[in-house]
């Protein structure tokens, strides 16, 4: 996402500033929320048939930190097993380190939860490749890629059982902020979006009045929308 595509409408300068301040924003609640004490929780039977898979694109060092320092702690707080991908600089093996870890989670018999952290992707292609059966222990995905609201139709169809991406060109580690936290805790996927989109939108406002630009574009384009079981949580769908 560049300056200008995070604030669509806004003048090059007050897109700058509405960049650099989300990141900082961003990195402040890391900060906050990593540093924070957790205590480890059981892992019960029901945790252990459950596992996440998150996958970091290739964008500067310390974006790649601030994803895994706050991602990794609330995962391996609620997963029985978590693996966490970042790809090379040099775009090197990629597809295949992605295939691997992936496939092998998906073999061992566990339903795996996707967290694709990156601009427009290639996954949903990478993951086409991998067996039809074991496909269909694939549960959720969230993908905060750019425009990538656009690939529901295709992970539903390899299998996932529900999907979640963006509109358009938008603030989404922003919104992944408020989303992780919410789907660990439990909450079913519906209430979560309807509480995340309204939470980020909140924090949009507000940033923007500061730098006196318009919200609404950026807003919009953030707004993530959801594909599949409305009702799925982490521990499952309720009956």
């Amino acid at each position: 996402m560049s300056a200008q595509d995070a604030a669509p409408g806004c003048s090059r300068r007050t897109a700058l500033g509405v960049t650099a301040l989300l990141v900082m924003s961003f990195f402040a609640l890391v900060a906050a929320l990593s540093d924070a004490p957790r205590l480890s929780r059981p892992i019960t039977a029901e945790r252990a048939q459950r596992a996440a898979f998150a996958i970091r694109d290739r964008v500067y060092p310390f974006q790649q930190w601030g994803s895994r320092a706050f991602s990794l702690p609330l995962l391996e707080s609620a997963y029985g097993r978590v693996e966490y991908l970042t790809l090379r600089a040099d775009g090197s093996d990629g597809a295949a380190r992605y295939r691997a870890q992936l496939g092998a989670l998906l073999e061992s018999g566990v339903q795996v939860d996707l967290f694709l952290l990156a601009h427009s992707n290639p996954f949903v292609a990478w993951t086409r490749e991998l067996d039809a059966a074991q496909r269909e222990r694939i549960r959720l995905v969230y993908n905060t890629g750019c425009f990538d609201l656009r690939q529901r139709d295709e992970w539903l169809a390899l299998g996932a059982d529900a999907y979640v991406g963006h509109v358009g060109n938008s603030a989404s580690s922003l919104f992944y902020v408020f989303f992780l936290r919410a789907w660990i805790r439990g909450d079913p996927l519906a209430e979560i979006l309807e509480d995340s989109n309204a939470l980020t939108a909140r924090f949009l406002h507000r940033l923007c009045a500061v730098l006196g630009a318009r919200a609404e574009p950026l807003v919009e384009a953030t707004r993530a929308e959801l594909g599949g079981a409305e009702r799925l949580a982490i521990t499952g769908v309720p009956r």
